[in-house]
Order: C-alpha cells, then sequence, then structure tokens
C-alpha cells in the first residue's frame, strides 16, 4: 500500500506572481558553460508546454476531488505551474535574442503532447507525477548547490531559478496524492516513470545540443567534459538524486518522505518572496 503523508505544516502552496527583466543577461549565463547553459534554456524552453500538460492531466480529475484541503492544493498547484510556464515564457523570449532558439524546443515539446494527450487520463496523470518527482528531485539539488548556477549568476537568473524550485518543493506531493485517491493503481505509477523518464531524457539531451549547434553568436561550443562531470560526475547531479529516485519505485514511496520544507522556506526568506 502507498504511504500517505501530509504536506508540512510549515509548508504553504502559494501561487507567487513574479516580475523579473533578465537585463544585461549574458550569453553563456551558467558558469560561463555553453553546454549547460544550453541545457537550462532547454530546460526552460520545455516548461511552458509541459506545465500545460501537467495542469490538463490534473484538472482532468479536479471535479472528482471531494476533500476540500485537497480541492485547494489541486488548485494552489495549477496556479504555481501557470505562473512557472508565463514566466519561463518571458525568459525564453530574452534568451531567443541571445541566440537561443527555444522556439523549436517548444514546438518539439508540443509535438510530443499531441501524442500523450490520447493516452488515457490514467497514464497522463501518471506520467505528471513522474515527472513532478524528477524535477522536485532537481529542484532539491539546486537550492542545496545554488553554485550550480555560477558563483556570481545574474539576479533574475537565480531568483527565477530559485522560486521555481521553492514552488516545486513545495506542490511536489499534490500530483500523486491526487493519484493515489483517483487512480491508486502503483503499478500503473511505476510503469509510467520507466516510460516516461528516457523519453524526457532524450528530449533534453536531443535539444541541449540542437541549441547549442544553433546558437551563431557562440565563438566556441566547448564545454562537454566540464558539463559531464557537473552531471554524472562524483558530486553531480544525477549522482546526487539516484537514490531519491530508485525511491519512487517503492511500494511505500511519498513525495514527502524527503522532508526538506525547511529548505524551501530558507529560500523563501533568501528571495523575499
Amino acid at each position: 500500500m502507498p504511504t500517505i503523508l501530509p504536506t508540512p505544516d510549515s509548508i504553504s502552496i502559494t501561487p507567487r506572481r513574479l516580475h523579473l527583466e533578465f537585463d544585461g543577461l549574458e550569453t553563456t549565463f551558467v558558469q560561463g558553460n555553453p553546454v549547460l547553459t544550453s541545457l537550462f534554456c532547454s530546460l526552460s524552453a520545455v516548461f511552458p508546454p509541459g506545465e500545460r500538460q501537467f495542469i490538463d492531466s490534473v484538472r482532468y480529475y479536479q471535479d472528482q476531488v471531494t476533500d476540500p484541503e485537497m480541492k485547494k492544493r489541486v488548485r494552489a498547484f495549477i496556479g504555481q505551474e501557470a505562473h512557472h510556464g508565463n514566466l519561463h515564457e518571458v525568459f525564453n523570449d530574452k534568451i531567443q535574442d541571445l541566440g537561443w532558439r527555444t522556439d523549436l524546443v517548444e514546438r518539439q515539446t508540443t509535438f510530443i503532447n499531441k501524442f500523450i494527450v490520447y493516452m488515457s487520463p490514467e497514464r497522463q496523470l501518471a506520467q505528471t507525477v513522474a515527472l513532478e518527482h524528477l524535477t522536485a528531485l532537481f529542484a532539491n539539488f539546486l537550492m542545496n548547490n545554488p553554485d550550480f548556477l555560477g558563483k556570481n549568476p545574474h539576479p533574475d537568473l537565480k531568483t527565477l531559478f530559485m522560486w521555481h524550485a521553492v514552488e516545486e518543493t513545495e506542490h511536489k506531493a499534490v500530483a500523486y496524492d491526487l493519484y493515489q485517491q483517483v487512480v491508486g493503481n502503483d503499478k500503473l505509477r511505476k510503469a509510467e516513470m520507466r516510460f516516461i523518464l528516457p523519453v524526457f531524457m532524450g528530449h533534453m539531451f536531443e535539444s541541449t545540443a540542437l541549441l547549442l549547434m544553433r546558437n551563431k553568436k557562440l565563438s566556441h561550443r566547448g564545454g562537454w567534459l566540464k558539463t559531464r562531470n557537473e552531471l554524472f560526475g562524483k558530486h553531480g547531479v544525477f549522482t546526487a538524486i539516484k537514490a531519491e529516485l530508485n525511491e519512487y519505485y517503492d511500494d511505500e514511496f511519498h513525495p514527502w518522505q524527503t522532508d526538506n520544507s525547511a529548505l524551501a522556506n530558507n529560500w523563501l526568506q533568501e528571495l523575499a518572496l
């Protein structure tokens, strides 16, 4: 049986609307590394259509929720994801001017979503649950390792990604708890992670290479070895999240079994949100 854990009392799933300009952003804005920058551009390009798909998969079941607190959490989830998509669209327009063809990645993601929407609502929600877990793990890594963005990142860039990380943490169990209430098929939940994870990772790596090669404003395109170490090295992203990613396949998994609410609230204070 799946574990049911409450959202910590210190967590408030609050949609926060930010206004950022990103003026003066450099072309290689993540550690001065073209490949890492291209990866973050790819992530940002995926977010608007990806967040819309998440919202649709959750909204489909919204009317089946009877618990008032769960209804409130679902509405807050939708509000946060909508704001994320909107602000990343602003950011994508800015980095498009720096030569990063985010429009190509958004177009590819929208194309992929056209196939996903023909899947059953249960599968779509299960995929949302899986990708929300992956996003929450990356958010936790970023909150613990803010220097991943660089020693002195652009302030609006830092605010964008840390705000996003905080809110992904706040609502990291909403889609999961909804899924357990309205679907409750743990075999399907695990199967959809096995399906969607390689699809998403393949899309991200292909998109990173595409954006890197299409950015004609770069005088060089080095940085692959450093990126490999940052992602898969001893202290890399996937090395850090591997154990928690595998916990998803446990029968008693729950997103809040790792309680990082204090970390998220510390970042809220630092960002003055």
